[in-house]
């Protein structure tokens, strides 16, 4: 094995999107309103992370407490199901602007690439 094979490579946001993301949020964890403190990627980035610079947009970033086992950042990873029906997570294809995502105060926001939120309404309900 080579040694530059051993070297990491970045595959999250750089710092001034992290920073977007935390004032976003306030610092509070989008799930619980707890202090946050991590990056959780709404489209998954997949094993070994991805080139693909839309992975690091804003609008696929949220910020949550805990890492990706424990508090809300491991309970979205370990409930996948519900963080797909919350916005926490996003499919492979989708837009993440268009995918709503439920706060933790009951609100549901579109998140979009500058920063910002808009909010999304009352859920639809069959």
């Amino acid at each position: 094995m080579s040694r530059a094979s051993n070297v990491r490579r970045p595959t999250g946001p750089d710092f001034w999107t992290r920073e977007l993301i935390r004032l976003r949020f306030a610092g509070r964890c989008c799930r619980c309103g707890k202090d946050g403190w991590t990056i959780q990627h709404r489209t998954p980035r997949a094993l070994g992370g991805t080139k693909d610079p839309a992975i690091n947009a804003p609008s696929n970033l949220l910020w949550v407490c805990g890492d990706g086992t424990r508090g809300c950042h491991g309970h979205m990873e370990s409930h996948r199901t519900e963080s797909y029906e919350k916005g926490w997570l996003v499919r492979h294809g989708t837009s993440p602007e268009a995918v709503a995502v439920h706060l933790w105060d009951g609100r549901r926001v579109l998140l979009d690439n500058t920063g910002n939120w808009s909010h999304a309404g009352s859920p639809r309900h069959p």
